[in-house]
């Protein structure tokens, strides 16, 4: 592996069952990939195809950052709470291997839990982040709290319990005569 440019880190093995075996990581522009060789007939075969497939890795294949950590996507009401809304994101960034040329074509959708009631605890999953190239899922991640939101005084908590109840009792009728 010492002939591939990249490559930062290999084990190697041979056994009468597996063969040579190869696992190497290369490192190119931010993108790490892993290749992982089995049955190979012998060292050179197990090398040559390691750099092979990160070759083809590296030549048909990127990484892009498509969201900072700690830093929001969204915002949501609050019910019951001393704020009436709060930001959620990710708890760390978020990367994304794909086809090259593919990147225009992704796609990422939210979905929060509703409702969200107070208390909030910062750093705690509300949702889901999912993130789709071509209607296939590449990841979901959990969308975090970046703020934590403690339960409002007697006062909100009987003003949210009025305007919750309202809310849902309108917004029943209105889906029963939809589908009514």
């Amino acid at each position: 592996m010492w002939r591939f440019p990249y490559a930062d880190g290999l084990k190697t093995g041979h056994t009468e069952d597996a063969g040579f075996c190869l696992v190497s990581s290369a490192n190119k522009d931010g993108m790490r990939l892993i290749s992982v060789i089995m049955g190979a007939p012998n060292d050179n075969a197990r090398t040559e195809d390691s750099i092979r497939l990160l070759t083809y890795g590296f030549r048909f294949y990127e990484t892009h950052k498509l969201y900072n950590g700690a830093t929001s996507l969204t915002e949501a009401r609050i019910w019951k709470g001393e704020k009436k809304q709060v930001a959620f994101g990710l708890a760390k960034d978020l990367f994304v291997t794909m086809p090259v040329g593919q990147y225009k074509n992704i796609q990422a959708t939210i979905q929060l839990n509703q409702p969200l009631k107070a208390p909030i605890l910062k750093g705690q999953s509300y949702g889901t982040l999912n993130v789709t190239l071509n209607n296939q899922v590449l990841t979901s991640e959990p969308l975090v709290a970046l703020e934590n939101n403690q339960r409002g005084g007697i006062w909100r908590s009987m003003a949210d319990s009025l305007n919750f109840s309202f809310n849902k009792l309108f917004s029943k009728s209105d889906e029963q005569a939809n589908n009514g």
